[in-house]
């Protein structure tokens, strides 16, 4: 019997970039991470695909949603 391989999802390895930028020395906290827009050019995905990553990072502690202000290092 072959054992069935699940990739992660895109939503999971946007998130993962983002969370090892975060946690280099790129980053401090209360900075402002680039919006939505740029980060789905950036990453060639759709905004409903960047806002789950964040959304992700948001749930790991890791970023903090400000409104209209975009999403916050915490």
């Amino acid at each position: 019997m072959s054992k069935i391989i699940r990739s992660k999802s895109l939503t999971h390895k946007i998130a993962d970039k983002l969370r090892l930028q975060l946690e280099g020395n790129n980053t401090s906290l209360g900075d402002v991470l680039c919006s939505e827009r740029e980060l789905s050019l950036q990453y060639n995905v759709s905004r409903k695909t960047i806002r789950a990553s964040l959304s992700i990072l948001v749930q790991e502690g890791f970023v903090v949603s400000v409104k209209r202000r975009g999403y916050q290092v915490k």
